[in-house]
């Protein structure tokens, strides 16, 4: 077979549609340890409005589904033309709009958002997050998306709550202000760096811009030998997971 035929999903009613996962690029204001320079920085350019704007067209033009566009980062919402973005996307016949972010936004700016997005995944951070000012977000964000849903809109949330080690207290508090709020989530287990020497995991709070390599893997026994949570962590997340 030399060429691509057709595309279908196994799930009927989803093979009228197009899935495009857009990274918008590197540029993010959180430097997490396990997120290392080949994922984010905080010196990227931003993705220029003529690119976006023709590429949207360009899929748009190169298929007759319903086109879903799922953004990523780096953190979108650093962009400064991230909401006209969204707005152009839906007045150009884009079907719908998502968006993994990290929370962090002023509240007015998701405003903004919310009437060109579908869908909002917020990934929770420790190591970066002003606990009360992302958690306000959330139960605001929600609460604004409550009220599109009563109106007939489409609209949904989700919070990916990566739970960093050392964290377990702050990780069950914030899993009782989402269950407070029926706020829907799933734990993250964090897939930690190790250095290039294999001498050692990326810890918790170091620099997430470091030269260390992803894949751990490789090193036989490194995981037992030098675990990256505790037995604790480890059985609590099996429980809860």
């Amino acid at each position: 077979m030399t060429e691509i035929v057709g595309i279908e999903d196994n799930h009927a009613p989803k093979d009228e549609l197009l899935r495009v996962e857009w990274n918008l690029g590197k540029r993010c204001n959180y430097n997490c340890s396990y997120c290392g320079n080949e994922l984010h920085d905080d010196t990227s350019g931003h993705m220029p409005w003529e690119v976006f704007t023709n590429t949207v067209d360009e899929i748009r033009r190169g298929s007759d589904k319903k086109i879903k566009l799922a953004f990523t980062g780096g953190e979108p919402f650093v962009n400064p033309k991230f909401v006209d973005m969204l707005k152009y996307a839906k007045d150009n016949g884009v079907y719908r709009c998502s968006v993994t972010t990290n929370g962090s936004p002023p509240i007015k700016i998701y405003k903004k958002a919310l009437p060109y997005l579908h869908y909002v995944v917020i990934s929770y951070h420790f190591e970066f997050a002003y606990h009360e000012k992302v958690i306000n977000n959330i139960v605001a964000i929600n609460d604004m998306i409550e009220e599109y849903k009563a109106n007939g809109e489409y609209k949904g949330m989700h919070v990916h709550i990566m739970f960093l080690p050392g964290k377990l207290k702050e990780c069950i508090e914030i899993i009782d202000e989402l269950r407070a709020n029926n706020i829907t989530y799933t734990i993250r287990k964090i897939r930690p760096r190790v250095n290039e020497q294999r001498t050692g995991w990326h810890r918790p709070f170091e620099d997430g811009m470091k030269g260390y390599h992803p894949k751990f893997s490789e090193i036989a026994g490194f995981e037992r030998e030098n675990p990256y949570y505790s037995k604790e962590e480890l059985d609590w997340i099996k429980e809860n997971t």
